[in-house]
């Protein structure tokens, strides 16, 4: 049992995700999925690292280009998470997309 759900519920969820997506797609999705995930818990630890620091005390030195370069790091993590500042990505999955069809095209008997 996954999170409290049994094997039939789970059986349920994964052909849903297969009618949804389809069988090409499902593993691009889970991967994004995983992504996704993955840059949250990394925002949240260093989050916490940083509520950790300031507790303990200001730190020493100046400081003043640190913090500019952790707020543009922050920023950057937070669009990767989010979706903005993506839109190469997205431009190349289009582009993709577009090839596929072509070849499926192709594919087909005239």
């Amino acid at each position: 049992m996954i999170y409290g759900l049994g094997m039939q519920e789970l059986l349920v969820i994964l052909a849903i995700a297969m009618l949804l997506f389809g069988g090409k797609r499902l593993p691009e999705v889970g991967r994004n999925l995983g992504k996704a995930i993955r840059g949250f818990k990394q925002a949240e630890d260093e989050t916490m690292k940083e509520l950790k620091k300031a507790a303990e005390g200001p730190s020493t030195g100046s400081g003043q280009g640190e913090k500019t370069d952790q707020a543009a790091e922050e920023k950057s993590k937070t669009e990767a998470v989010s979706g903005e500042g993506t839109e190469e990505v997205k431009e190349e999955e289009t582009e993709k997309e577009k090839e596929e069809e072509k070849k499926e095209e192709e594919e087909k008997p005239h």
